[in-house]
């Protein structure tokens, strides 16, 4: 990972995301083409967030990360997850994105992340449950 997470305020951008890592209180953040950011406190161990997600159209491009500080662009980002204009999600590993595992996704379907953060290795997991199905894992160690 070339980013390093040793604080880490939530990015969300694009896509309408319900997120409650360490916040009782989840929120609802409406598609927009500009960078939206939720602090949360900062992390130095291994820690867990999870976050709804649904994207407002198929086929877009659009992320959720954790950043540093507030993002302005995704090089900000430590740990992203995409939904793809190929109809999949997938995770940003090193200098690429990827997915260990091919999971296609619907407009307007609600999809649960979890995301398993480990800063001082700079390594994070990513587990993606689908509408309907089992919790299933994207990207392991990236």
């Amino acid at each position: 990972m070339r980013y390093p997470m040793s604080s880490t305020p939530i990015f969300l951008s694009v896509l309408c995301a319900a997120f409650a890592a360490t916040h009782a209180d989840a929120q609802c953040v409406a598609a927009s083409t500009a960078w939206k950011n939720n602090a949360l406190p900062a992390q130095s161990a291994a820690f867990g967030a999870t976050f709804s997600v649904v994207p407002g159209a198929a086929r877009i491009d659009a992320v959720t990360g954790l950043s540093l500080k507030a993002a302005t662009g995704y090089a900000s980002l430590a740990a992203i997850v995409r939904f793809t204009t190929a109809g999949s999600v997938d995770a940003r590993n090193g200098g690429v994105y990827a997915a260990d595992a091919s999971i296609p996704y619907v407009a307007g379907a609600t999809y649960k992340f979890r995301l398993a953060v480990d800063p001082p290795a700079r390594r994070y997991s990513v587990y993606v449950t689908p509408p309907g199905a089992a919790e299933r894992l994207l990207a392991m160690n990236y």
